[in-house]
């Protein structure tokens, strides 16, 4: 007689409580040392399962003041939640800014410092085929200058073709700091931004690199913001933790401020 075994598995449903805590104020505020209407965006945090677009928050009272100015935000009558100053509105280097923000009974404010930025030289946007694994072709946008002297300097850069920025979100933007180039070494043929699709880039549109300087403070919330999204999924992974933010009261989100210089060029075509 032949026993043949029954192999059996049962499933167990296991059920994640997720609490939905409390909604908590969202700020994203910056100013620049650039002359035009700068933006503070009020937003709430939602819950894990709520995938829509996140609620605002109308009706608050925002203002930057530092250095003797007190720069007042007035909200778009045409996208709640968004606060606009005075369109020659300007930050100046070296002032520490104060973000004040009072919505729904409570006062949130936040601190930082506009450092200075290096000069751009050159820019160059150029395409490149990948030879090591295929023969796709993508655009490289490389910058030449000179770090300004002392170590401490962070940046983050922006990408703009025919005047579209093409780097919107936080994970489109590069950052760097001066570990290895501080002021005596020239930066030369730095890659900025690698591997652009070649469709977004045709030959002769203007590319414009937009290098910004940002406080070494933002500059750890961005690298901790890419740990708990884009840099998760491998088995090595931490466990989930809170992002830095220098907004006071539990609010979250960060108040950024930053000098801004600009160079362009036309893309060249593929060399033969």
């Amino acid at each position: 007689m032949l026993f043949i075994p029954l192999l059996q598995s049962c499933t167990e449903v296991i059920d994640f409580d997720l609490n939905d805590e409390q909604a908590r104020i969202v700020i994203d505020a910056v100013l620049t040392d650039e002359v035009k209407q700068h933006q503070v965006r009020l937003t709430k945090s939602t819950s894990f399962y709520f995938d829509e677009i996140a609620p605002t928050v109308s009706g608050a009272d925002v203002s930057i003041s530092g250095g003797g100015e007190v720069f007042q935000f007035t909200e778009s009558a045409t996208e709640p939640g968004l606060y606009l100053s005075a369109a020659n509105a300007q930050g100046k280097i070296g002032v520490i800014y104060t973000l004040n923000v009072f919505a729904e009974d409570e006062t949130y404010s936040a601190i930082d410092t506009l450092r200075g930025v290096s000069e751009i030289d050159t820019v160059f946007a150029f395409p490149q085929i990948d030879t090591l694994f295929t023969l796709d072709t993508s655009y490289t946008i490389i910058m030449f200058g000179q770090e300004k002297p002392g170590r401490g300097d962070h940046y983050m850069w922006n990408y703009y073709v025919n005047d579209t920025l093409r780097s919107p979100e936080l994970r489109d933007k590069n950052f760097g700091n001066d570990d290895f180039v501080d002021g005596s070494n020239p930066v030369d043929g730095f890659p900025v931004f690698t591997g652009i699709n070649f469709e977004d880039i045709e030959v002769g549109d203007r590319v414009r690199l937009e290098m910004l300087s940002v406080g070494e403070d933002y500059f750890d919330y961005a690298f901790e913001l890419f740990l708990q999204t884009d840099f998760r999924g491998g088995f090595f992974d931490g466990p989930p933790a809170n992002i830095r933010t220098n907004l006071s009261n539990g609010a979250l989100g960060y108040f950024r401020t930053s000098a801004v210089v600009i160079d362009s060029t036309l893309a060249l075509p593929l060399l033969p």
